[in-house]
């Protein structure tokens, strides 16, 4: 989840620096500036709300785990670099397997 963070901060720089054209020393500030708001908002809009509602362990761990792909993708979909990290599911074909590599399975 943490990991995350940075790579919206790193996002943000490259998007800042290459398509806003602003100065380096600006685009770095408003990425590191862009990690610690975004955990910030949701540490106050998610986190604290589950806290005073006593949420169990098993509601954090969902929590967290909803957040750090709905971040990913955020960050995947809202990029320059969409072909490389969201291949097309169509890529994505079984057939390729041919009939000599499932007779190379052996039970037993």
């Amino acid at each position: 989840m943490h990991g995350e963070f940075g790579v919206v901060a790193a996002m943000t720089t490259v998007l800042v620096l290459n398509a806003a054209k602003y100065p380096y020393w600006f685009a770095t500030l408003a990425g590191m500036l862009t990690g610690p708001a975004i955990g910030a908002l949701i540490e106050l809009t998610l986190v604290r709300p589950m806290i005073r509602q006593q949420a169990t362990e098993d509601q954090f761990v969902l929590l967290t785990i909803g957040l750090e792909r709905a971040i990913a993708a955020s960050s995947c979909f809202g990029s320059a670099a969409t072909a490389i990290c969201c291949p097309p599911l169509a890529a994505i074909t079984f057939s390729s397997f041919s009939t000599s590599w499932f007779a190379s399975i052996r039970c037993g």
